[in-house]
């Protein structure tokens, strides 16, 4: 009636009551059918009902609570109320095994496209004793809260009474608990709504996983502790069948726009222990800040694409201000199998920045011998720059794996700013704190990352990659020279790309094509070149040109500054938005999907357009979802993958609008729907097949378990080239002979040469031409166009004695 709050809502108040041995303790939803108390055909669509908790207790109940979809009424105008149920220092708990043949214990907490649900100090148990699950495993321990498409808060309570707006002290802190459990809360994200989680401040004891998320964006995870490792049970849970038995602290699958920060992570126990694993984050500049690891087997990962495949030092994920305490591993790149190619899994290769303001990425390593500070798996396709400042201990990383640890710039200290730590975006004279303080804030960002793209691009092959390529293509060899400048004069910004069709170009001399290559060191140290150089090119580099090409990397050129710079503004973009996220979500009354929608359209990027979908269609404009994905490629220029991408989504957004044309929901989709769907996305791992993967999990229990884990053992230590090493191999090699535009001269000497050069003299003895050999293996290129044609003799001499000598042709 009137006079209830919230208005015509059926509700249950529980104080200090007990609710046990239930299939389910409280059910918010439509029944179909009831059967000597027995429910049937639970819809999946109606929802509805408020459940007030308060020092209440679910006692071995198969699941405690169960919610469902509902909608609240709005008012034109006014922003729509959230779901008003409320659990307060209630318990759940089971502490029986076998609760029933027919119903074992699956999850306390079970919420399906609810919007908005406050847990504050409550307690998620499972207390039987692990010798009881050593068959089951896993799967048997059940989850404390399993979501799918919902908004919900787990927070602590205070032990003291606040005032309003008064923030309660760390130390009066009263966390709700997750114990003994799977996983201690399971989230996954759908494709139809942009809602989010956060735990705040909880501890996580003895669960296999903490918190596993699957495709949510912009769930928050801070002042957590994780303790874990000491579940003594097989892993036979589907979802972690690539987890190698290890336990995990966090898991994100495909999650963007995250906060991850504060939690603590502590090993107990023996098993195997992954601290935060962030897995398929995509071209998302997401930060993993100020947590803090001891004793983990892994303590931070960052696993498959965590970085823009075509900017990779700029966009992705990179860890700041961690701390590590007596870990076997500090920090991992991780390749995947089935993770997709090798060269787009990894990290942002830039850790820190230091342009155009110096930001360390300032971690704290074991810096152990027996372990690793920082392994990065995918040594043969991307180099990680990681940029720290003084002290070395503990600010560098001195046990790596293809990870180069820069505390200066050219010879520049780098120096740390005393608040680099303080917050997740760099030090201001004043910091903003209101939501519309930040989106001012991101706006400044986005104009500064605007101008520095637009220069970058311009750089990038002189802004004209297939003119670049065009001029490559067409050169013939007595133009090898032109080529080369005209190469060079456009480094240090070549693609990748480019520096291929390079090294493939025929009779453009070995030794001009490393000068190139070596002019172009940030381009050499990502996407696999180096292997590709090595191996796969039509003309394979020798391996002193390979480590003359690694050397270059220790230079930073302007194009480092200039990556540097799009990775910091674009960071501090990304920041600053993450933070209006967290206060919009962190409303207890109000829908935040208008204001989250505004927020998105700040950021240009095709991942905001689909969290801009994902808006509507919660809002159940789907037409307007379509409208949104459609236009992308008017913003952005796509790659085919990208493309693909896209193509999917539509087709998940006409399967919805088809479905809701004849009245029904995702729940209800035939078997022929499904199997499309199944088949539309199936072997993907973009962001529409994600969430119908999430959708096919949640509702048809057709599910697909995501790629992670690797290596049970990182590497440790990259693996060295091995010159070849070829008999009586001569020690001076020229080509081609005869020559007509330009000669190369091979030198290959067992030892460091002592004042060694070759010489060039023509048929009277007279010198002409003579070069310094200041390597043991060298390639020289001498050019022969403006020299008379005839024989010429090349000589190797080496303290004025002679080594070697060979003859030469020049011809017109």
């Amino acid at each position: 009636g009137q006079f209830q709050i919230p208005v015509d809502q059926g509700k249950i108040e529980l104080f200090n009551s007990i609710v046990s041995n239930a299939h389910i303790g409280v059910f918010t939803g439509t029944l179909d059918v009831t059967i000597l108390g027995v429910m049937y055909n639970l819809s999946n669509d109606g929802g509805g009902g408020v459940v007030i908790a308060t020092g209440a207790t679910f006692l071995n109940c198969a699941t405690g609570v169960d919610m469902r979809k509902y909608q609240a009424p709005t008012i034109p105008g006014q922003p729509a109320p959230l779901n008003q149920s409320r659990f307060t220092n209630t318990r759940f708990v089971v502490d029986r095994p076998n609760l029933s043949a027919l119903y074992p214990f699956k999850r306390h907490v079970r919420l399906d496209r609810v919007n908005g649900v406050l847990f504050r100090q409550c307690d998620f148990r499972n207390d039987v004793d692990e010798l009881e699950y050593q068959t089951a495993g896993s799967a048997a321990l059940g989850y404390g809260i399993e979501s799918y498409e919902s908004l919900f808060q787990v927070l602590p309570g205070c032990s003291i009474l606040l005032n309003v707006g008064q923030q309660c002290p760390a130390e009066s802190l009263l966390p709700s608990t997750f114990t003994g459990l799977d996983h201690g809360i399971n989230a996954i994200g759908g494709p139809n709504a942009q809602r989010n989680f956060t735990v705040d401040a909880a501890r996580f004891t003895d669960n296999i996983c903490g918190v596993y998320t699957s495709g949510v964006i912009g769930f928050v995870a801070r002042r957590n502790t994780f303790q874990f490792g000491n579940r003594n049970v097989p892993l036979t849970n589907s979802l972690e069948a690539n987890w190698l038995q290890a336990h995990r602290g966090l898991y994100s699958f495909k999650g963007s726009r995250f906060t991850v920060m504060d939690n603590t992570l502590l090993q107990s126990g023996t098993k195997p222990t992954e601290g935060i694993v962030i897995g398929f984050s995509g071209e998302e500049d997401e930060i993993v800040f100020r947590n803090n690891a001891s004793n983990l087997v892994q303590a931070y990962i960052g696993e498959g694409q965590c970085a823009n495949d075509t900017l990779t030092a700029s966009q992705g994920l990179w860890f700041k201000c961690n701390t590590n305490q007596h870990n076997t591993t500090n920090f991992r790149s991780r390749i995947v199998t089935g993770g997709g190619p090798a060269q787009f899994q990894t990290i942002r290769t830039n850790q820190g920045s230091i342009f155009p303001v110096v930001v360390p990425a300032d971690n704290q390593f074991d810096q152990d011998p027996t372990g690793r500070d920082f392994v990065n798996d995918g040594c043969d396709y991307n180099a990680i720059s990681y940029w720290w400042a003084d002290p070395v201990s503990p600010y560098k990383p001195e046990y790596t794996d293809c990870v180069s640890e820069d505390n200066d710039v050219n010879g520049v200290p780098i120096e740390r700013s005393p608040s680099n730590c303080l917050t997740r975006t760099r030090e201001r004279a004043v910091m903003p704190t209101t939501t519309e303080g930040l989106v001012q804030q991101a706006e400044a960002e986005k104009l500064e990352y605007a101008n520095q793209r637009y220069l970058y691009d311009q750089l990038m092959d002189g802004g004209n990659t297939d003119e670049v390529l065009l001029e490559i293509s067409s050169a013939w060899p007595q133009e090898a020279w032109d080529l080369r400048a005209y190469l060079l004069s456009k480094s240090p910004f070549l693609s990748v790309e480019v520096l291929q069709e390079a090294v493939n170009k025929a009779y453009f001399p070995m030794a001009m094509k490393a000068e190139v290559c070596i002019a172009n060191p940030d381009a050499t140290k990502k996407d696999g070149f180096m292997k590709w150089l090595q191996y796969d090119a039509l003309f394979p580099m020798p391996e002193h040109l390979l480590a003359s090409i690694e050397a270059s990397w220790d230079q930073k050129t302007y194009r480092t500054n200039l990556e540097n710079a799009l990775a910091m503004h674009r960071s501090e973009l990304v920041q600053s938005l993450n933070q209006v996220t967290e206060i919009l979500t962190g409303d207890t009354v109000y829908d935040p999907t208008d204001s989250l929608r505004a927020v998105w359209q700040v950021l240009r990027s095709p991942g905001a357009r689909y969290a801009e979908a994902l808006l509507l269609m919660q809002q159940g404009q789907l037409n307007e979802a379509h409208a949104v994905v459609s236009a992308i490629p008017t913003e952005h220029e796509l790659r085919p993958k990208e493309l693909d991408e896209r193509g999917r989504m539509l087709q998940v957004i006409a399967l919805m609008q088809a479905v809701k044309a004849s009245d029904r929901s995702e729940a209800e989709l035939t078997v022929a729907e499904q199997n499309n769907l199944a088949a539309l996305v199936e072997g993907q791992l973009d962001r529409p097949s994600v969430w119908a993967q999430n959708l096919l999990c949640w509702f048809y229990d057709r599910c697909t378990v995501p790629p992670s884990g690797g290596d049970e053992t990182p590497k440790s230590a990259k693996p060295q080239r091995r010159p070849l090493v070829v008999e009586n191999a001569p020690m001076l090699a020229v080509q081609p002979n005869p020559a007509t535009t330009w000669a190369t001269f091979t030198i290959t000497l067992d030892h460091e040469p002592v004042n060694a050069m070759v010489v060039v003299r023509d048929a009277q003895g007279r010198i002409t031409h003579q070069e310094l050999v200041n390597g043991p293996e060298v390639q020289l290129v001498w050019d022969t166009r403006q020299m008379a044609q005839g024989l010429y003799s090349v000589e190797l001499l080496e303290d004025g004695k002679r080594l070697q000598a060979e003859r030469l042709i020049v011809q017109p």
